[in-house]
């Protein structure tokens, strides 16, 4: 069990990123060049394997909590003319990838991916097809809405190899969907699980959230109780970033309606409880598996990965993404595409790969990467693996931010030997603060509005 105190919360609850990329986002720059992306597309080794992203960003409605890119088209006005430079895109990306390469990991976000007909899903992924080799046992995923997806969505989904799907739930209080605009019932849920796997889809992931406005711990444990009758391979329990500098929208939530420090932190215990004496596994910081999912055999063989998708079983492999926003991970340059429509189909409309920020990767960059992924995803950092990756002495390197962990260590957060870092116990709510540790960017003052809080 999991118990943090009242001195935890008022000592680390600050602002941080959640390392889905190190350097996190704020570090990368606008005048980024292109040209970098495209040698590390090109000096890719021949036969090497590619993950895949494509965002689609169309929602019919708008969700109060989201912080996600997304458009918000009730009239389906917009997708069409989305889809031709999307395509567009597909083609520029395959020729500086030629010869085609294989894919073991294909990706659908937005956004909402089942916004778009079963018909234009179909056209779209054909055209990947072309230019690109899915190989067998590839993880093919979609994230979907139950309310905007039907039956016929997913049978055309299953004709097109996927074989995984992630369902948004968040919560099912109404109070609570109702303030954030999100109404999803149990039932339609429900549905379509159930059609997924009658169709025979292998792994299905939920997501929730914690710290939602009108959340408190009977109601949030009714929604785990109710997601255990569902019994998803997978699950995702997030904690609300709260970011209304960035997401104006979330100013509607008054403060007395969100639950804070240990109150909020509660809600994750409980669910946490729930789900590990259900038979699930906790896997990294916010994600539980089954013991027959793939997630909860990469942590087992502590080969789990972290990327902007959240954890993964893929992390060997580059990532390209495409569509409005997408990033990619190539080698060691990071790059997302512009954010707006109109200048994404602009710049594909003259042949140029939309590309807004974007970032390489120095040695140093490198090095603190796999440290802080290794305590993300692993919860272990074995200092003769950096040795031997990058010839380097850990405590020599790192002597500083070993010093500044043995605060932790006190505390009875992590283990510091001879040859490793290991967090335990508590520690393993709070590896967002400890991998700050290692991040050469931060600023002292990291409340600066950039992130949301660590707690």
């Amino acid at each position: 069990m999991i118990e943090l105190t009242a001195e935890d919360v008022l000592q680390y609850s600050q602002a941080g990123p959640r390392y889905t990329s190190y350097p996190s986002f704020p570090v990368w720059k606008s005048n980024f060049s292109v040209h970098h992306f495209e040698q590390a597309l090109e000096g890719r080794e021949p036969g090497g394997a590619l993950s895949l992203y494509v965002h689609i960003p169309f929602c019919e409605k708008l969700c109060h909590f989201c912080a996600c890119n997304r458009v918000i088209d009730p009239k389906h006005s917009l997708e069409d003319a989305y889809l031709e430079a999307l395509k567009k895109e597909v083609q520029l990306l395959a020729d500086r990838l030629n010869p085609p390469q294989k894919v073991l990991q294909f990706h659908w976000g937005g956004g909402t991916p089942t916004f778009l007909s079963a018909d234009k899903i179909a056209r779209v992924f054909e055209k990947f097809i072309q230019h690109f080799s899915m190989e067998t046992g590839a993880e093919i995923s979609m994230e979907v809405n139950p309310v905007v997806t039907t039956r016929e969505h997913l049978q055309a989904l299953a004709r097109l190899g996927f074989n995984r799907i992630s369902m948004g739930v968040q919560d099912f209080d109404p109070l609570v969907q109702d303030k954030i605009n999100r109404h999803q019932s149990f039932e339609i849920t429900k549905s379509l699980v159930e059609d997924a796997r009658d169709l025979g889809f292998g792994s299905i992931n939920l997501d929730l959230i914690y710290g939602l406005p009108r959340q408190n711990l009977k109601s949030f444990s009714e929604t785990i109780e109710k997601v255990l009758q569902l019994k998803p391979e997978r699950l995702a329990v997030y904690s609300f970033a709260k970011v209304p500098w960035k997401q104006p929208f979330q100013r509607r939530f008054k403060d007395d309606e969100l639950l804070e420090g240990l109150d909020k932190i509660a809600l994750y215990r409980e669910a946490r409880k729930l789900l590990i004496s259900a038979g699930y596994a906790a896997i990294g910081m916010d994600h539980f598996a089954l013991p027959q999912d793939e997630l909860f055999e990469a942590q087992a063989k502590k080969k789990l990965h972290r990327n902007f998708m959240g954890y993964t079983t893929k992390g060997n492999l580059d990532l390209v993404g495409f569509g409005s926003s997408a990033i990619s991970s190539v080698g060691n340059v990071y790059t997302q595409n512009v954010k707006t429509l109109p200048t994404y189909a602009s710049e594909l409309a003259s042949g140029r790969l939309p590309i807004e920020v974007g970032h390489s990767l120095s040695l140093e960059d490198q090095i603190r990467r796999r440290v802080i992924l290794e305590l993300m995803c692993q919860m272990e950092v074995d200092f003769s693996k950096v040795k031997t990756e990058f010839q380097i002495d850990f405590h020599s390197h790192f002597g500083e931010e070993l010093n500044q962990l043995r605060g932790f260590e006190s505390e009875g957060m992590l283990k510091i030997s001879d040859s490793s870092i290991r967090v335990i116990g508590r520690g393993q709510v709070l590896v967002r603060n400890m991998a700050m540790v290692f991040d050469q960017y931060l600023s002292k003052d990291v409340s600066q509005r950039r992130f949301s809080n660590t707690i």
